[in-house]
């Protein structure tokens, strides 16, 4: 993993990059394998997308799950529970934002 924490500080990489032959991304490769400090360094510094899928339909999530990689799978879930709440919050505050503005044109109305 500290050769992959060099690598990601170039910014010189795409974490998201898929192999053209099976749609793999680096962070489903050290799923399937294991590598939880790998997971961590590409999802923390790599801004690594757990969403893709590769060409039969699994994404990074399922290949640690069915290799039996626990550690990798709670990471992984953990972090896309934290984005769920994030957007979450921005949308509650995009409502707020859009309640607070109609408040404040029916009060000019009134006026």
């Amino acid at each position: 993993s500290k050769i992959l924490k060099l690598l990601l500080e170039t910014g010189q990489c795409d974490v998201n990059f898929t192999n053209p032959n099976n749609g793999y991304t680096a962070l489903m490769w050290v799923s399937y394998f294991g590598c939880e400090s790998c997971a961590k360094l590409l999802i923390e510094m790599g801004n690594a997308d757990m969403n893709i899928r590769d060409k039969y339909g699994s994404s990074a999530l399922l290949l640690a799950k069915a290799q039996g990689h626990t550690n990798v799978v709670n990471l992984l879930s953990n972090h896309m529970e934290k984005l769920r709440k994030k957007r979450k919050a921005m949308e509650l505050a995009v409502v707020l934002r859009r309640s607070k503005r109609l408040a404040e044109k029916k009060q000019k109305l009134k006026e």
